[in-house]
């Protein structure tokens, strides 16, 4: 029969066996990931291939090493330096990983500080749009106002759920100019955020031509036109507007009328755009319209 002694004598080699193993297998771990990294490195593009098609598997910790080869990196290089850092967060966007999600996400904020390139930058705010949530935004948001990557944060910004992302929009278009302004009503007309109906509404009224119109229009697809108001905001353009303009516009007003249960109002508006024919698209997409208002 065993002794007290021996058995815990017996326990403690097991645990002190155990946490060596631990020990060996994080040093292999590391060890794989430095020569991962030192293929991707390599000049050889047939070289670097079997090591960025398999990058999933060595997880966050390598997406800043990565990020920061790109900086020095050929054109060819750069590509298949992204496509490692892509298959990561692709993995990292799957059903259920939310922690392997949010562990990505915030090495790839990493990547964002002043000292790094506009074209890094770009490439990681592209990536970004896939899995960054509001924890995110106080990195993101201050690009807004960087004029080499202000268009890759609004996308990003874009595509990230919730009221607080819709906020972050709407006080960059209250301040921006030209073409960024454009950038910033497509991306809250996208976001199709009721929420933002009033900070949309205050910015036509504000304005003239053709930005009036990208309001009104970006409106529409938001959903949050009110359901009487789109005549109203055609006639305070104050000029012509182009047939496929309008059309485009109304079809959008019709797929958020039909989403708020407003299907005989969506219905005439799709059997006048059959009608007309403007454009070649919006015929398909008002009969498309049409034959989901008669499955519901």
């Amino acid at each position: 029969m065993l002794s007290m002694k021996n058995i815990s004598l017996k326990c403690l080699l097991m645990l002190s066996l155990l946490a060596l193993c631990g020990l060996r297998g994080s040093s292999a771990m590391a060890e794989d990931a430095a020569a991962f990294l030192a293929t991707m490195d390599n000049a050889s593009a047939t070289l670097r291939y079997p090591a960025w098609t398999t990058a999933e598997k060595y997880g966050p910790s390598v997406i800043v090493p990565l990020g920061e080869k790109m900086e020095a990196a050929d054109r060819s290089k750069s590509q298949d330096l992204k496509r490692a850092i892509e298959r990561i967060v692709h993995q990292a966007g799957q059903p259920g990983a939310d922690a392997e999600r949010k562990a990505v996400a915030a090495e790839l904020v990493k990547l964002l500080v002043p000292d790094r390139s506009a074209k890094v930058k770009n490439e990681i705010l592209d990536l970004l749009g896939y899995i960054a949530d509001e924890s995110n935004l106080s990195t993101i948001e201050p690009l807004l106002a960087d004029e080499a990557v202000r268009v890759e944060a609004c996308r990003a910004i874009q595509r990230i759920p919730g009221r607080a992302a819709t906020e972050c929009l709407e006080k960059s278009l209250e301040k921006s100019q030209g073409d960024f302004t454009i950038a910033l009503l497509g991306a809250l007309g996208q976001r199709k955020d009721k929420s933002a109906g009033p900070a949309l509404e205050k910015f036509m009224n504000q304005s003239n031509g053709d930005l009036k119109l990208l309001s009104l229009e970006a409106l529409a697809k938001s959903g949050a036109l009110p359901p009487r108001e789109l005549r109203k905001g055609f006639e305070s353009i104050g000029k012509p507007i182009d047939p496929d303009v309008r059309a485009n516009i109304r079809l959008m007003f019709a797929d958020n009328l039909a989403a708020q249960g407003e299907t005989e109002r969506a219905r005439k508006i799709y059997e006048s755009l059959l009608k007309a024919k403007d454009g070649d698209q919006i015929p398909i997409a008002a009969q498309k319209g049409l034959d989901s208002l008669s499955k519901k």
